[in-house]
């Protein structure tokens, strides 16, 4: 078994109990297909895959903060995720352990707004993990996404009381990166530090699939991130949102109100359950 790089972070209880149940975990959950899909990733680097799994497992169920991601049900998505959740959680550890410590700066809703008007500047995701950290002291740290997995973000509490947002950036939309960042930052802001357990967020919007927003926490974080972006009396002034081609509307409106044209677009083309329209607009991020 793997030592725990972190240990000097955290006590920790890696004892036979745990080592069982994460074995007991492994045995019951992760079948050949699952294993493929880990074998792609760049996390998995040991030709002893199965012990490396178990290592990942014991580390999350070991947090007092992400164990409770082991009470969801196993479905496919729910195990990758806890794979993906265990590689965001030790690369915050290695954030906060390698870098001068910043005490977290509780937000505000003009923070979120300061935040967001960032997104006019294309470069702005070159620097967003290192803006967030010294300036709230908010841990950023992206993740790919491992083949077959939904989720596209997910925001826990270190032990210390730092925030983490992890994104997966599972699709390739400059407009999807910055709603799904803001769509953590509004959980930190509003629901993190009451619940003290991890949010895991799947189907978010800027998929072509629209999520069902049931659940109210959601319909909050989605609202807030959504008028952090574009607030909603200048979104009402937004011409181009009635039509599918107006793309001289759509730039006359991100030039006004410095709203990058991607976020835009993409606002309209999730208004409109439309795909296919203002192509032209969406800006890939990689």
């Amino acid at each position: 078994m793997h030592k725990n790089e972190y240990e000097d972070f955290e006590v920790v209880n890696t004892g036979n109990s745990t080592l069982l149940k994460a074995i007991t975990y492994f045995n019951d959950n992760f079948d050949a297909p699952i294993i493929r899909k880990l074998k792609k990733t760049d996390f998995i680097n040991s030709d002893e895959i199965d012990t490396e799994i178990i290592s990942h497992i014991m580390e999350l169920m070991t947090s007092d903060t992400n164990k409770a991601l082991f009470r969801k049900s196993n479905s496919s998505n729910d195990i990758l995720t806890n794979m993906w959740m265990s590689q965001v959680q030790k690369k915050a550890k290695l954030k906060f352990i390698g870098n001068v410590n910043v005490p977290f700066k509780k937000l505000s809703k003009q923070d979120l707004k300061d935040i967001a008007e960032c997104s006019y500047v294309e470069e702005s995701v070159e620097v967003i993990v290192d803006y967030l950290y010294e300036k709230y002291g908010i841990i950023l740290v992206i993740v790919s996404n491992i083949e077959g997995m939904k989720t596209d973000g997910a925001t826990f509490l270190l032990e210390n009381q730092i925030p983490v947002i992890g994104m997966s950036l599972r699709i390739n939309r400059y407009d999807y990166f910055w709603f799904t960042l803001m769509h953590e930052l509004s959980h930190v802001y509003l629901h993190l530090f009451d619940r003290k357990l991890p949010i895991i967020d799947n189907n978010l919007f800027g998929d072509e699939t629209h999520s069902q927003e049931t659940d109210e926490i959601e319909i909050e974080a989605n609202t807030l991130a959504r008028d952090s972006l574009i607030p909603r009396r200048i979104w009402a002034k937004c011409k181009a949102r009635k039509y599918q081609k107006d793309e001289d509307g759509l730039l006359e409106f991100s030039n006004k109100y410095k709203v990058h044209k991607s976020i835009v677009a993409g606002f309209i083309r999730y208004e409109q359950m439309n795909y296919k329209i203002y192509n032209k607009f969406i800006t890939k991020i990689y």
